[in-house]
């Protein structure tokens, strides 16, 4: 019976096994709701609470940026009561300090002289456009992308981009 077999199944996705094969950048693409901007989060938190490193969380456009600030912790921070998770700007804090920048692709070519030497993951989230939405893939989207990265990672090596779609 397929429903009792799902109880020892994890159903909730985790970028861990992908994330694993320390590749620069990771793609996945999964059916909307099964969890992989939750766990995006999670792992940007866990990371943060391990070893203080920060995360970039990507999206298409200013607009996009704008809608997902402001309630980004909403859904992940009731499982960390003990924490204090606010947005200012376009920076999310954990009890006050730096732990995800928000940058949107289509003006990411102005953080060029920008540092984010704490910096371990990279998220661009909806990265596929769907027939629900207006919005149009960006004029070399790709290059903009990977400008983005090196601008980030510049010379180091532990620096993951991790790509979420539906």
């Amino acid at each position: 019976d397929l429903m009792n077999n799902m109880k020892d199944i994890d159903f909730w996705y985790s970028p861990n096994r992908l994330l694993s094969y320390n590749a620069l950048i990771s793609i996945c693409l999964s059916p909307r709701g099964n969890g992989k901007s939750f766990s995006a989060k999670e792992k940007i938190i866990k990371n943060f609470l391990k070893d203080g490193s920060q995360a970039v969380y990507i999206r298409r456009t200013r607009v996009e940026i704008d809608e997902v600030k402001e309630t980004y912790w909403n859904d992940v921070s009731i499982n960390y009561p003990d924490l204090d998770f606010k947005v200012i700007g376009d920076v999310g804090y954990i009890n006050n300090e730096i732990v995800v920048h928000f940058i949107a692709l289509s003006t990411s070519s102005n953080k060029k002289s920008a540092s984010y030497p704490l910096v371990k993951l990279m998220v661009f989230d909806e990265y596929i456009l769907t027939k629900t939405t207006h919005n149009r893939y960006l004029k070399n989207e790709v290059t903009l992308l990977l400008d983005l990265y090196e601008t980030v990672a510049r010379t180091r090596e532990n620096v993951r981009l991790l790509i979420l779609g539906n």
